[in-house]
């Protein structure tokens, strides 16, 4: 920071300080703000950073009882035999049967990374946020 800001320290003691204290090196919490500093620099002297889309799906059960289940479609394999709330599971499509019981959602959730430091830009947004609210 001396660098940066050379007459920090002594023209604002206190804010000095306070961006000494939430430097990455000195908490684990604070990976974000290097992570946002290499951005920021990125956007600020060379191009805009690149970012990629990243989907995942999730499938989500409930049932007239009010029970809910859900689960990543890529993370679990269901063989025959399977049933949610008593409703079976088809090994191929690997679905419930649909049943008036319950309704199915299949839910795509969509997030953006960064190229080059694949880090979510909204773990980053929510990171940066976090010390806002502090």
């Amino acid at each position: 920071m001396s660098r940066c800001f050379p007459n920090l320290e002594v023209a604002s003691p206190d804010l000095y300080s306070y961006l000494e204290s939430i430097q990455p090196y000195k908490s684990g919490n604070n990976k974000w703000l290097g992570l946002f500093n290499k951005v920021n620099n990125e956007n600020k002297h060379g191009d805009l950073v690149e970012q990629t889309r990243t989907e995942t799906k999730q499938i989500k059960v409930n049932t007239q009882g009010g029970a809910e289940v859900s689960w990543n479609p890529d993370a679990v394999k269901f063989s025959s035999g399977v049933s949610i709330g008593g409703v079976p599971v088809n090994p191929r499509t690997q679905m419930p049967v649909p049943h008036p019981s319950q309704s199915v959602q299949i839910i795509t959730w969509v997030d953006f990374k960064f190229v080059g430091i694949d880090i979510s830009v909204l773990w980053l947004l929510k990171e940066s946020y976090k010390l806002y609210l502090t």
